[in-house]
């Protein structure tokens, strides 16, 4: 959901290593991302339409408000 997207992994103290969350946007676009509230470092990787990963941002800083941008139109991010 929209709400889901919006809180992302959020307030989190720990995660498993097989655990994540997709954001699927439909449609490609430039998306942005930060690290606010997040309290562990994550790997964003920034997805294509066609299933190919454009880009990977890895080990992102916690509680950073540093704008992570996918840098070219993508249809998800895998965190």
């Amino acid at each position: 959901t929209e709400q889901e997207k919006a809180v992302g992994l959020m307030f989190r103290t720990r995660m498993s290593d097989s655990a994540g969350m997709l954001f699927h946007y439909g449609r490609e676009q430039i998306i942005t991302m930060w690290m606010r509230n997040t309290y562990i470092p994550l790997d964003m990787a920034f997805i294509k339409a066609d299933g190919v990963i454009y880009r990977i941002e890895a080990r992102t800083e916690p509680l950073s408000e540093r704008i992570i941008s996918s840098e070219a139109p993508v249809a998800a991010v895998l965190e």
